[in-house]
């Protein structure tokens, strides 16, 4: 799915909630998934246009961190699946991770806010959870019943 910067930006001002509808039926991904978006919600929530660039720039390595160890995990639990499309989904994976190196360079250079790259991350995290890994669920071995869940609250 490709979409043009300023669209993302114009609807994407508002919270995105977790839904069931999100949850791919593995706890450990699933818990990673809702930790990610929330943090990012909470980070547009608090980020202060007028001064803290440390703060804001220590938040956005945060949720890079974050991100990039969700990938990992998520790439390793695919790998002991029979999932037929794990190397397309490691390249998005890597797709989104250059995205949010371009980001921070054009963050540096003043041509985005950090407010709209935490917008266009969540975007592509909110995409890539409803459309990349839905289509891994059905190929999913959580390791212990207790991988698997009904529903996070």
């Amino acid at each position: 799915i490709v979409i043009d910067e300023s669209d993302i930006l114009e609807v994407m001002n508002d919270q995105l909630d977790w839904h069931i509808s999100l949850e791919v039926g593995h706890k450990t991904l699933d818990r990673e998934h809702r930790e990610i978006m929330d943090l990012l919600n909470e980070y547009l929530e608090t980020i202060r246009p007028e001064g803290g660039i440390i703060e804001n720039m220590f938040k956005l390595q945060k949720v890079t961190d974050d991100i990039l160890t969700h990938f990992r995990t998520e790439e390793n639990i695919l790998m002991m699946t029979k999932y037929p499309h794990k190397d397309y989904h490691g390249s998005e994976h890597k797709r989104i991770i250059t995205k949010i190196g371009e980001l921070q360079m054009r963050l540096r250079r003043g041509e985005l806010s950090v407010r709209e790259m935490i917008m266009i991350i969540r975007f592509e995290l909110y995409t890539h959870i409803s459309y990349e890994d839905q289509a891994y669920v059905g190929f999913l071995n959580p390791t212990s019943p207790s991988e698997t869940h009904d529903s996070l609250e």
